[in-house]
């Protein structure tokens, strides 16, 4: 899971941490249902915990809920029957690469402008709630990034270029949160 706080906040750092750490408990307690016909409702239960878990936060920060702006990315594979599930609010990406091809399974979602997007912390995030799933193959490895990892692509062939750039490179420079996770990894 990554989670990107937004720049123009002064709780974006705190936001993504918290949004991570509310991931990772509801995930370890609900993860099987990912992959169930619930799966929608778990993933509108999943937001709720981390929007309350932001407003905990910001009343511990003296700020308000507004001020926890951020975007989630998550991954989940179960490893026995091979499916994965993708949880997507905001401007990251997903993609699923085997044997050369790159398919995107999430697009980055944005508003008016590439500089605004859909933060968890929203009101009206269930409508930018993005939820896919599928069969997961083991030779596949998947690429899972913020906004940074794509800045200024505009179209398929520009981000499946910049996939290839920082999966060949040690270090890529921008602001931003990417990984790559195969079978091996899990």
């Amino acid at each position: 899971m990554i989670s990107d706080g937004a720049g123009s906040s002064d709780f974006a750092k705190e936001a993504a941490w918290c949004t991570v750490n509310a991931t990772a408990d509801f995930c370890y307690n609900n993860s099987s249902e990912f992959f169930t016909d619930k799966q929608e409702q778990i993933a509108r239960n999943l937001i709720f915990d981390i929007q309350q878990a932001l407003y905990e936060q910001a009343t511990k920060l003296n700020t308000d809920l507004s001020e926890m702006m951020c975007t989630l990315v998550l991954l989940c594979i179960d490893t026995k029957t091979m499916q994965y599930t993708t949880i997507h609010v905001g401007d990251g990406l997903i993609t699923k690469i085997c044997d050369d091809k790159t398919e995107i399974i999430s697009y980055p979602e944005n508003g008016v402008t590439k500089q605004y997007t859909y933060m968890v912390n929203s009101p009206s995030v269930m409508k930018h709630l993005r939820i896919k799933s599928g069969i997961y193959d083991p030779k596949a490895h998947f690429f899972a990034c913020t906004d940074g990892a794509v800045e200024n692509c505009y179209s398929t062939q520009e981000y499946l270029k910049r996939i290839i750039e920082i999966e060949n490179f040690d270090s890529f420079q921008d602001d931003s949160t990417y990984c790559f996770c195969s079978f091996n990894d899990i």
